[in-house]
């Protein structure tokens, strides 16, 4: 039997396709980009970049500013830096000074810190709601909790980000009279609302799929619900709460 063509789920079809080839293109397209910009750094052949063998006098400003400056004595040096990829192991982040140094040491132990601390909040408060929501809750709090927690994970990491610089940092240094107010606790608190609703989706299913005989029979033998909770749930889910930990240090770091 012969298909009816019909025109507008033919034009929906395509544009369906088009916007699916496009997002492919586009994607393809920033691996090249970063493949190009990453090569030289591996094959040696990178564009020198310039910097100033001296540093010039500073410039004073006085309060005649009608006053032309006076011309410089001579003038700075130039020389060629080739680019080292062993100064990516450096611990100098200076990206933009007059000899740019491009040390990955600082973003790694910057990152690690604040995922370490992400995680220090995150977990107990993640594991603990998890743990309320699948031994404690009613049925109603439990389907209404866990899919909202469900749609707070799906937040962008740059809409966090937002809110810890303009809202969050300031909190913070009010509360505890920081000296800075972007630091890497600010950034701990930060990623620790972004890990939360990861920690506690994966570990509320780990809790919900501990086999009622277990609870049952803790109960029977005289174990209050906390001690259940405790000492036979908790434990029987430790396979499912450590992968929870570990795909919310994924995020963290991230």
């Amino acid at each position: 039997m012969k298909k009816r063509f019909r025109p507008g789920e033919f034009l929906i079809e395509r544009s369906i396709q088009g916007v699916a080839f496009i997002s492919l293109l586009f994607i393809c397209l920033i691996f090249v980009f970063v493949f190009r910009e990453a090569v030289p750094l591996f094959t040696g052949k990178a564009d020198v970049v310039t910097a100033n063998e001296e540093v010039g006098a500073a410039e004073t400003y006085g309060e005649d500013a009608s006053a032309p400056l006076p011309q410089a004595q001579q003038e700075l040096e130039q020389k060629h830096v080739p680019f080292r990829a062993a100064a990516l192991t450096a611990k100098d982040w200076q990206p933009v000074s007059l000899e740019p140094k491009y040390g990955l040491w600082p973003l790694l132990v910057g990152s690690l810190k604040v995922t370490f601390i992400a995680l220090l909040l995150a977990g107990p408060i993640g594991i603990f709601a998890a743990l309320y929501t699948s031994t404690f809750a009613p049925k109603w709090a439990r389907e209404g909790m866990k899919p909202v927690i469900e749609i707070l994970a799906g937040f962008p990491s740059v809409v966090v980000g937002f809110f810890a610089l303009v809202v969050l940092a300031s909190i913070l240094q009010n509360l505890f009279g920081f000296q800075y107010r972007l630091n890497a606790f600010t950034g701990g608190v930060a990623m620790a609302l972004a890990v939360v609703p990861i920690v506690y989706t994966v570990s509320e299913d780990a809790l919900a799929a501990v086999p009622k005989a277990l609870t049952e029979a803790s109960l029977a033998l005289g174990a209050t619900r906390w001690e259940t909770a405790l000492f036979i749930v908790l434990p029987a889910a430790t396979p499912g709460i450590f992968a929870a930990m570990i795909l919310g240090f994924g995020r963290a770091f991230g």
